[in-house]
């Protein structure tokens, strides 16, 4: 919930509406993994430039 809480389309709700959301996401995923367990893997890419002096 929390990666999910800090998506921007989520963010840009109206309070009222991400609550709900949020809420409805939270029993979705309660009764789809009642032990409470998930696993969520992702993928971070970091590309750094140098700048040559």
């Amino acid at each position: 919930m929390a990666n999910l809480a800090t998506q921007s389309y989520v963010v840009a709700m109206p309070d009222d509406e991400r609550e709900r959301f949020l809420a409805d996401e939270v029993r979705s995923l309660r009764a789809t993994f009642p032990d409470g367990g998930l696993d969520e893997p992702y993928v971070t890419a970091l590309t750094i430039a140098a700048h040559p002096d």
